[in-house]
């Protein structure tokens, strides 16, 4: 006789066995976030910067189950610092390459297209910066525009 109930627990357990193996497998950056990017509005130094690249290098992207848009944002802008910090302009392709895949994610993320912007004024490239400011504007409210920066993008020549 076919023993039902055992077959069923069999079934449960192996389901249950291959959900736990799964979720270990899985990343929130979210809820790592702090622990990974060491960087800050007040504390940005080489230091600090290359040890979060280093950080946020070892995650490994495909199992980034929530929080893929962060941090892709928080690696650009570490590159970004780099390249502030290090004065060499190779760690900006990085950071704008970030970026873009912050606005492959979401296109509406404004943020993305400013940074994007921002090191492309600064390389110089202000057709590139003029492109990537209109787009802020389009997906950010105008309440929290960069007016400053605005303005000297679209004063330059």
């Amino acid at each position: 006789m076919i023993d039902y109930r055992r077959i069923i627990l069999t079934i449960f357990l192996l389901v249950l066995l291959i959900s736990f193996s799964t979720a270990q497998n899985t990343i929130d950056y979210i809820k790592i976030k702090k622990e990974t990017s060491t960087t800050s509005c007040v504390q940005h130094d080489t230091n600090s910067v290359n040890l979060s690249i280093k950080n946020l290098l070892a995650i490994d992207t495909l199992k980034i189950t929530n929080g893929l848009l962060e941090y892709r944002y928080d690696l650009g802008m570490n590159y970004y610092l780099k390249a502030a910090l290090y004065k060499q302009n190779e760690w900006f392709y990085l950071a704008i390459s970030n970026f873009k895949k912050c606005i492959a994610i979401d296109k509406k993320y404004g943020p993305a297209y400013y940074n994007i912007a921002l090191i492309y004024r600064f390389l110089g490239d202000n057709a590139n910066a003029k492109v990537y400011l209109n787009l802020y504007k389009k997906y950010t409210k105008k309440k929290y525009w960069d007016k400053d920066f605005i303005s000297r993008v679209e004063n330059d020549k």
